[in-house]
């Protein structure tokens, strides 16, 4: 996603390492490489741009593992 067209290098993406027919559910999720510890993102997070990476698998097991 990027915020402003004029500017390609401030950009916010989503990546899901992993995903496939069998894994559908979100093991872990970092952004900027930090692993998040809470499910929600901040506004001011995705408008700075950055990377959100999600790590998937088969178990429905997130941020209570």
């Amino acid at each position: 996603i990027y915020f402003d067209p004029k500017n390609k290098e401030k950009k916010f993406e989503i990546i899901a390492k992993n995903v496939s027919g069998k894994n559908i559910y979100i093991q872990a999720a970092y952004l900027n490489g930090i692993l998040l510890k809470e499910p929600f993102l901040h506004y001011q997070d995705i408008i700075s741009g950055g990377t959100l990476l999600f790590e998937m698998g088969v178990n429905t097991c997130i941020f209570k593992c």
